[in-house]
């Protein structure tokens, strides 16, 4: 439960249902997602609706970002941001023998996350420019989801897989502004 608490996650008191804060740039909450169950079972984030009009999206984990870190990895979804940050911080990079290899750690300033930083969009196609700041100058790490091609049902053409068109409209995004990252990977699925 550490983790989603260090995210700003909570349980609604009034109807018990996950609710988990979105953030602006700043750091402060611009608005609030209620995890809830949609049709056919499948259970989503929802953020609430009107309070910003198109740009009612926050980007989650903003107040656990460093300034001063050199890589900010951005994951597709909250769940995905957290259990990246949780597990950056209890392993961290090992050279014995003349081999480099991954070992666990309680000492989170020499673990993996001492250097970098997780945020998390919402969705693969939900990334705004007035979040590019927090950007400028990092290695940016685009970790979105595997997903599977579709086919247009009314076309019949083959479209690309979702999260790799949120990376490659994210990354337009980031190198469209003033300053931007040092440099982007992206995690080929």
């Amino acid at each position: 439960t550490d983790t989603p608490m260090h995210w700003g996650a909570a349980i609604s008191m009034l109807n018990g249902k996950w609710l988990l804060p979105g953030y602006s740039e700043d750091g402060s909450i611009h608005t609030i997602y209620k995890y809830t169950t949609i049709e056919n079972g499948r259970k989503c984030l929802m953020a609430a609706s009107g309070l910003y009009g198109k740009e009612q999206h926050g980007l989650f984990g903003v107040p656990l970002y460093d300034k001063s870190s050199k890589i900010v990895y951005l994951t597709e979804g909250i769940w995905d941001g957290m259990i990246l940050w949780e597990m950056l911080g209890c392993g961290k990079e090992s050279r014995e023998n003349g081999k480099t290899g991954l070992v666990p750690t309680g000492n989170p300033k020499c673990s993996l996350l001492a250097d970098s930083s997780v945020l998390a969009v919402p969705g693969s196609m939900v990334f705004f420019p007035r979040w590019r700041s927090l950007f400028s100058g990092k290695i940016v790490c685009l970790m979105y989801d595997s997903d599977h091609p579709r086919t247009n049902e009314k076309t019949g053409t083959q479209v690309p897989p979702g999260g790799l068109a949120g990376v490659r409209r994210t990354t337009q995004i980031l190198m469209a502004g003033p300053s931007p990252p040092s440099e982007i990977r992206y995690l080929k699925w």
